[in-house]
């Protein structure tokens, strides 16, 4: 088993959860399935959201 610090351990945790975190802000369409960004009012073939 390597030694990992506890620095490298918190920045991996970190940048998952802000991984994770966007990825549950992102949406899809309900006219085609497109993805869209996160806080995005147009999907990526110009239907409107919300």
């Amino acid at each position: 088993m390597t030694a990992v610090s506890c620095r490298t351990r918190r920045t991996v945790r970190t940048a998952v959860h802000t991984a994770l975190s966007t990825l549950s802000e992102v949406r899809s369409c309900p006219y085609c399935r497109a993805w869209t960004a996160p806080r995005s009012v147009v999907c990526p073939s110009g239907h409107r959201l919300g």
